[in-house]
């Protein structure tokens, strides 16, 4: 069962160099989750094939994590986008599943400590990469612009968290076996974790460094150790503070300095989401909104959301908090699951650091405690990508082989051996043709991004065509599809995939604007008035979606419902000059000139250069 142990390690280092060789990150997500899960799932079969015999060890660990699977069952089965769940629902299934056979498999300690040491040396090429972005150099074209290092990982936050955790574990590791190497290696990992001004994943190993001190303290056999652990702090310190002293007068020094938080955009707005998600959990507390759904849910509570996030294009993914997500969504039981996931394994290393009784046993219990104690607090800031998750789980099997100490073996009948071995070799397969599928959809969709791209409108919609074929459950195909016949003029086939859009998700706003538009454009009056009153009444706080709304009912004449639509854009976001035409202009074809007239002289004392309201002046005296 070790075998499971090192291809979780080697995978799982090759997942922070492949992340970005497919064109849907999710792609790889499936595959990695997949491919563990068939490994180990046929690799456990077979053992009890042999044996006839199931080992494990008993704890409150796997029924929390049964009982949190069967939460997210529930609160996907009562989800309002049912699809969108179930898709969601399967990526946890899967994160689960690898996170069950990690704890199962059969590995020594030592077989941990030498994983746990490849895992480690992921650290150098990933932080290389990270560092030569800094510099702007992009060799493999992995960078997606901007200023921030995103490297082979999805995003900012995603590769400072993976970096900071990779950085607790070598520190855990060098005060029992302090190597030169092992310093260089951290302080390396350090300058290029500070230059990715992500601050969540600093502030974590910042905390849990004090919070690793304190513990050392309050443990006999670590206690002399507290000296090379001072040595090593200070080292980082002192990094720290000369790559601060180099980079305050950026402007993603910047970032760094807490003096100007306040009037941060990414604080303010997490401060807004995690707000939002406290208020949705309340409405939802039982059941959860269901996997996957917190971007639609939370639209209707957007009536105090700030300015920049008055646009469609600010919609959140989620909370930017791991465990208030799974509250969220699964409700109160399936979040306090969760919570307790972490806090169990974390409290049990807590007392074996203490008692002292596994100091012998390579010291994994201070080498686990602090990466997890590090990934658990960035987790409160933070929305993670596959590679965190996974990192996070490996780390959290693996204390299982600290506590508790026996492990226990059921004998089984020959007939559930077999059955075990068909039903792992029916769930390979369906898993493995429906990772094809998907695969190959995908293929076929980079293929139409790159054809749309160089605007050969026909070929791409082949490319979608055959992408909805193969994979018929992403709505962002038939979109695509949607919006390319709207440009090769055929209206008819064009509706056609918008409405399967919204057959698969009817609780996004911006995809019935997107019908609307289209509907518009081609003159079906009906639908393209039906279509925006559906979208602004599932956002009704989102400005753009008024004013497009409005622009739509005044070409078809329906000029009380865009003055409706009008004022609402207007009482929204009275700072756009557009927001102000289009209340001017519905006012007169409304018949109330004189309130137009005075309207648009005020409107135009704050925007007097604004050619819109100009022209519009001139439009109205000549009438």
């Amino acid at each position: 069962m070790s075998l499971l142990y090192w291809a979780t390690t080697v995978i799982l280092v090759e997942l922070v160099f492949c992340a970005k060789l497919s064109h849907s990150f999710w792609t790889i997500k499936f595959f990695f989750l997949l491919g563990l899960s068939v490994l180990g799932g046929l690799s456990f079969t077979l053992g009890i094939l042999k044996r006839r015999k199931i080992e494990f060890a008993p704890g409150k660990i796997p029924f929390l994590s049964f009982f949190l699977i069967l939460c997210i069952l529930v609160s996907a089965w009562q989800s309002n986008v049912p699809l969108l769940s179930q898709t969601k629902t399967f990526e946890y299934l899967l994160w689960f599943a690898f996170l069950l056979l990690v704890w199962l498999s059969k590995a020594s300690l030592r077989e941990i400590s030498l994983s746990l040491t490849l895992l480690e040396a992921s650290g150098v090429p990933l932080a290389f990469y990270g560092i030569i972005q800094h510099f702007k150099l992009d060799p493999f074209q992995w960078y997606p612009g901007g200023t921030r290092i995103f490297s082979t990982l999805e995003n900012a936050d995603a590769f400072a968290t993976f970096i900071a955790i990779l950085v607790a574990l070598s520190c855990a590791r060098f005060i029992f076996q302090p190597k030169a190497s092992r310093l260089s290696l951290i302080l390396f990992e350090l300058v290029s974790l500070y230059w990715s001004y992500t601050r969540s994943p600093i502030l974590a190993l910042c905390i849990a460094s004090i919070a690793a001190f304190v513990l050392m303290t309050s443990s006999k056999p670590y206690r002399r150790f507290i000296p090379r652990y001072g040595i090593l702090l200070f080292s980082m310190v002192i990094t720290f503070l000369v790559l601060y002293a180099f980079s305050f007068a950026t402007q993603d020094g910047r970032r760094m300095n807490p003096a100007g938080w306040n009037k941060d955009r990414d604080v303010i707005g997490r401060k807004y989401l995690f707000k939002k998600g406290f208020e949705l959990f309340s409405l939802r507390p039982w059941t959860g909104v269901g996997p996957g759904n917190f971007s639609f849910s939370y639209l209707l509570l957007r009536y105090d959301d700030p300015p920049f996030y008055r646009t469609r294009m600010a919609i959140a993914e989620s909370t930017h908090n791991s465990f208030l997500d799974l509250f969220v969504e699964t409700g109160v039981f399936g979040g306090i699951a969760f919570l307790l996931l972490w806090l169990l394994p974390l409290r049990e290393l807590f007392h074996e650091i203490i008692k002292g009784d596994t100091f012998e046993e390579e010291n994994l219990s201070f080498v686990l405690f602090f990466p997890i104690l590090v990934a658990f607090i960035s987790l409160q800031f933070i929305y993670p990508d596959i590679a965190t998750e996974s990192l996070c789980a490996y780390l959290l099997g693996a204390t299982v082989f600290l506590f508790p100490k026996k492990r226990v073996e059921l004998n089984i009948s020959p007939f559930w051996a077999v059955f075990f071995l068909v039903a792992a070799s029916f769930l390979a397969f369906a898993g493995i043709t429906y990772g094809v599928r998907m695969v190959v959809g995908d293929w076929f969709a980079e293929k139409g991004s790159q054809e749309m791209h160089s605007e050969h409108w026909a070929p791409a919609a082949a490319d979608y065509e055959r992408a909805s074929q193969w994979f018929p459950f992403d709505p962002l195909y038939y979109q695509q599809l949607g919006k390319l016949y709207e440009i090769l003029r055929n209206p008819r086939k064009a509706l056609l995939n918008y409405n399967q859009v919204v057959s698969i998700n009817d609780k996004n706003p911006y995809l019935w604007a997107d019908i609307g538009r289209m509907a518009g454009t081609f003159h079906w009056r009906e639908r393209a008035l039906t279509a925006y009153a559906r979208a602004t009444q599932l956002d009704p706080y989102d400005p753009i979606l008024h004013h497009d709304a409005c622009i739509s009912a005044l070409s078809f004449g329906a000029s009380p419902l865009a003055l409706l639509y009008a004022r609402e854009a207007y009482q929204l976001n009275p700072n756009t000059a557009s927001n102000s035409y289009d209340l001017v202009l519905s006012l007169y074809e409304t018949g109330k000139k004189q309130e137009a007239s005075l309207f648009l002289n005020r409107e135009l004392k704050r925007f007097p250069s604004d050619a819109g309201l100009q022209n519009l002046r001139a439009m109205l005296n000549k009438k």
